[in-house]
């Protein structure tokens, strides 16, 4: 069984629920700083909930630290958790630069621990469609990629910016997957008020 320890309660609380349907994982506590919001989530989910982000690090008894918090956090505390002896699973993007990034892969080297991104884009189907067709050849030659994204309703407003550098990472990815390293990359998008359209060409 793989103890969990999820820091954030946006996108932590879905990857709680999550949790609950993948066999050999259990959520052991769940971090946040607003105390109404970790009563709910620990009322709904019967999850032990925690203001104490330390907590949740130096447990000796969790294994896989799930990091959900704001991009700008993420190296700090993948390495913090790696440190204390834990795996960690990072959501995306893992950072805004290349040298947390960086950070975070020579931690992840020197404490022998595991971290593992939530591409999950990548196991859409819409995804694995477009993988097969364009692998097959049903497309012709591949000369270049343009895709554009919509957000769930339940992701909120996320606005342009936000829209652009959290997202087209798993564009990126997509294009790498395919293709290899591009010659040039264009993320781009326009800001319409109330809804955002987005594109990411190579």
């Amino acid at each position: 069984m793989v103890k969990v320890g999820i820091l954030g309660t946006g996108f932590g609380e879905t990857h709680a629920e999550l949790y609950k349907k993948i066999e050999g994982f259990q959520v052991v506590s769940i971090f946040g700083r607003n105390q109404e919001k970790l009563s709910n989530i620990g009322e709904k989910h019967n999850i032990h909930t925690t203001t104490d982000i330390n907590s949740i690090i130096t447990n000796p008894n969790i294994d896989l630290v799930d990091i959900c918090l704001p991009t700008e956090l993420h190296s700090e505390w993948a390495i913090e958790a790696m440190k204390n002896g834990k795996h960690v699973f990072c959501e995306t993007p893992v950072a805004y630069n290349f040298n947390e990034a960086e950070a975070i892969k020579q931690a992840s080297s020197e404490y022998k621990k595991n971290v593992f991104v939530n591409l999950f884009i990548k196991f859409s189907a819409p995804h694995k469609y477009a993988i097969d067709m364009i692998k097959n050849g049903d497309c012709g030659k591949l000369l270049g990629i343009r895709s554009y994204n919509k957000t769930s309703p339940r992701w909120g407003d996320l606005g342009l910016q936000k829209n652009v550098e959290n997202f087209h990472t798993h564009m990126m990815d997509f294009v790498l997957e395919l293709a290899g390293m591009p010659n040039s990359v264009i993320s781009s998008g326009v800001d319409y008020g109330g809804e955002i359209h987005c594109n990411f060409s190579t």
